[in-house]
């Protein structure tokens, strides 16, 4: 099994500096230089690609916490309505990436810009970024799942659990080359615009909908369910939707 790694804050006078944010932070510099790099290769604005990154940081951030506490802790929210501006406390994945995907719309809309082949971009530099990010979540432990012998499983205080953070950790070694590889040609049409959006849409997806089933249901600081599925699982089934829609359409020849 997986050794519990318990990384201790590092603190520098009256700074604390946790494993997680620092990884975090990490993992938007190198997002930030990978996105750049990949817009050069396919010919694309850097100034659009930069301006769209920090609207992800920004409209991703508060996204994630706004979706975990209306989403999945709503009590949290109806405690204190100040836990609002504490973003670090509890995100949703599928709440940043929606937010970010709506915010950089409407500035691509209003720049007048195709959405698609910069989406392809951010989606290629986002997967780097989930590399970092979700190796916080191993060292923070924050995706605790069922008890298990697994060989994968973690070694909790309370006793070996799956970790789903670790897992999609492993993931990304899976995904950051798929990503490559669907890119490979370095052009903005070939394939076409939005087939590496909706095949990570796919990708992403289809696992995490499975490993929501193995989120801890014995802990006092739990998921909350809808008809036995998560937030997460109801995100995951629209996405996969849409994103395999598009790759079947994408195939069919125009008509003549």
């Amino acid at each position: 099994m997986v050794p519990y790694l318990d990384i201790p804050t590092l603190r520098l006078g009256p700074l604390s500096i946790q494993p997680f944010g620092l990884l975090v932070c990490l993992g938007i510099i190198v997002g930030w230089f990978v996105a750049k790099w990949r817009a050069r290769q396919v010919g694309l604005d850097v100034k659009v690609v930069r301006d769209l990154v920090r609207l992800c940081i920004v409209f991703g951030l508060f996204g994630a916490h706004l979706v975990h506490l209306l989403a999945y802790h709503p009590e949290e929210l109806a405690a204190s309505p100040w836990v609002l501006f504490k973003v670090w406390a509890g995100m949703s994945s599928y709440g940043g990436m929606f937010s970010a995907a709506i915010a950089c719309a409407i500035y691509l809309r209003i720049q007048r810009v195709p959405f698609l082949p910069y989406a392809d971009v951010i989606v290629f530099a986002f997967m780097h970024i989930w590399f970092f990010g979700r190796l916080g979540c191993t060292t923070a432990h924050d995706h605790p799942g069922h008890l298990s012998q697994f060989w994968l499983a973690v070694k909790f205080p309370n006793g070996p659990r799956h970790d789903l953070g670790f897992y999609e950790w492993l993931l990304c070694f899976l995904w950051i080359p798929f990503v490559h590889w669907i890119g490979r040609k370095k052009q903005v049409d070939d394939p076409p615009r939005g087939t590496l959006l909706h095949a990570m849409l796919v990708a992403y997806s289809v696992p995490r909908f499975f490993l929501d089933f193995l989120r801890a249901e014995d802990l006092a600081y739990r998921d909350v369910r809808y008809f036995g599925l998560t937030p997460a699982q109801y995100a995951c089934i629209a996405c996969a939707f849409i994103g395999i829609r598009f790759l079947v359409r994408s195939k069919k020849p125009l008509a003549a």
